[in-house]
């Protein structure tokens, strides 16, 4: 449910399209109610709509249907036609449930009568909250959808693997009595040695088809789960959503932990998800880790384990909460809460995480919100050459310089930032070119990490513009798509480096340290 207090603390940005000046100051009247301050900007034409739009970022189009010349229409296709996915909501006076019929059909999100705009403001609130609930409803549905690709293929793997097994032993078995009835010396034992090699390397593709389909751990590696935790942030895979605050407090130099890295970022995925479902209206999601030890014989969650060492992730939601039964019951499988779904999800995370010989612990209240602490047995060989040479690497990226990072995305803002300030800088965001260029005024920056489309700018004008008041700017691109023609021009222009989202903590890192010198 909606809570007043999750949208009133929010500055909403709202572009009205409307050329009456006594519409236009009811309106007004009726959003800035205290302690509600919305900014609104006011357009005549489509002329002025459409710069509007290319300059600035708006949580929500007010639109007039009795403006000369210009038609909802037009509105709807030009908000296509920029690729803007803004809600739109028609202030206007009455004009029949027929035609606001069509024009919802026709894209608006919903109509709000100009004679009585009192409830304009809660409309707006109830509109922007449907839009996030779809945006949460459309990542379930992805996510749903892949995992049923994810049963087919297992179904898949797992009958190949049985049919491959089943004819290797024809082949190694009958090598083997080969064998018997050939000289050791020789081409035929030579070529016999040849096929029983490829017969063993088949053998050991059929078992990780297996282990594939039964679960465990198939890529066992040492892992920092702060790079864990922020490559997975910056995935597609990690749910978004402008009401929800993520806060993360990583505890730098953690200890590795052993494991299968794409295993634990299912784990986590499930865990965060959920979250975010709980906090529908809106709320903050903390996500932390720390060092923990376990005492002999400290019972947990029922269960007692190892005396030892422990990396635990925290993930911590204010959202709506379970009771006893709920949570009692919570990694029973297909157990659910919902209306649809399996129920799979936190069966599957347990499962994970005890074949890591860790656990989950649960803290949870109705209307509370739950925290879930997933507690990971450090790795034996912290000082093994490879972990030395991770920290060593890790230390070199520490710098002090300030950055000025510009991306329109708030999570990938987040995680960079997180990322970039722990290793010392200094960071200044800004979401738009137009902020960019203002930050640059008066202020002095070592590098500058430019997203590369952007809603305002293109990349190579932003470029050019970053480069007039400091040519010699180091300057890093990135993108979520493959470096095209426009990077590389900027590339031989002076851009410094290209970087493809998403990427590694590391790779980041080190290019930092490379153009800082």
């Amino acid at each position: 449910m909606l809570r007043s207090d999750d949208v009133m603390a929010d500055e909403l940005h709202i572009l009205f399209l409307e050329d009456d000046a006594d519409d236009i100051a009811s309106v007004q009247k009726a959003l800035k109610t205290p302690p509600q301050t919305p900014d609104i900007k006011c357009v005549a034409n489509m002329d002025e709509f459409s710069k509007a739009l290319k300059t600035s970022r708006w949580d929500i189009i007010l639109c007039d249907v009795n403006i000369p010349g210009l038609l909802v229409e037009d509105v709807l296709h030009k908000l296509k036609e920029l690729d803007v996915l803004t809600p739109t909501i028609v202030v206007a006076k009455p004009i029949g449930e027929e035609v606001v019929a069509q024009l919802l059909y026709a894209g608006v999100s919903n109509y709000v009568n100009k004679l009585n705009p009192e409830n304009l403001l809660a409309v707006i609130h109830q509109t922007l909250l449907d839009r996030e609930e779809k945006k949460l409803a459309a990542q379930k549905e992805k996510i749903f959808i892949s995992d049923g690709r994810m049963e087919v293929a297992k179904t898949l793997a797992g009958g190949l693997a049985h049919d491959l097994n089943n004819l290797m032993v024809g082949v190694v078995t009958g090598v083997e009595l080969l064998r018997q009835h050939l000289p050791e010396d020789g081409e035929p034992k030579y070529l016999l040695d040849l096929i029983y090699q490829s017969g063993m390397k088949a053998t050991d593709v059929s078992g990780q088809m297996l282990a594939y389909v039964q679960g465990g751990k198939y890529r066992v590696e040492d892992m920092d789960v702060n790079d864990l935790l922020m490559g997975f942030m910056a995935s597609e895979e990690f749910p978004v959503s402008s009401s929800v605050d993520v806060q993360l407090d990583l505890l730098q130099n953690i200890p590795f932990v052993n494991g299968d890295p794409a295993q634990i970022c299912k784990l986590l995925s499930g865990i965060i998800l959920n979250a975010f479902e709980a906090m529908m209206g809106g709320g903050v999601l903390k996500i932390s880790t720390r060092n923990r030890f376990i005492e002999r014989g400290e019972l947990l969650s029922k269960i007692e384990l190892k005396s030892g060492s422990y990396v635990e992730i925290c993930i911590e939601d204010d959202g709506i909460g379970m009771d006893d039964v709920v949570r009692m019951r919570l990694f029973e499988p297909f157990y659910t809460t919902k209306f649809q779904g399996r129920g799979l999800g936190m069966a599957a995370a347990h499962g994970i995480i005890q074949n890591h010989q860790g656990e989950i612990l649960v803290e949870s209240e109705v209307g509370q919100g739950s925290v879930f602490r997933v507690l990971l047995p450090v790795a034996k060989e912290q000082d093994s050459p490879s972990a030395i040479q991770r920290r060593r690497v890790f230390e070199s990226y520490t710098g002090t310089e300030h950055i000025l990072l510009i991306d329109d995305d708030p999570t990938v803002l987040k995680v960079m930032q997180t990322l970039i300030r722990q290793w010392g800088y200094k960071v200044s965001v800004a979401t738009s070119g137009a902020l960019a260029l203002q930050l640059l005024e008066g202020n002095h920056y070592d590098l500058a990490i430019l997203d590369l489309n952007l809603p305002d700018y293109s990349g190579h004008k932003l470029f050019l513009k970053l480069r007039e008041p400091l040519p010699t700017l180091p300057i890093l691109m990135v993108s979520g798509l493959p470096a095209n023609t426009e990077a590389e021009a900027l590339l031989d222009t002076g851009a410094c480096k290209f970087l493809r989202k998403p990427f590694v903590p590391n790779e980041l890192g080190g290019i930092l340290r490379q153009l800082l010198g």
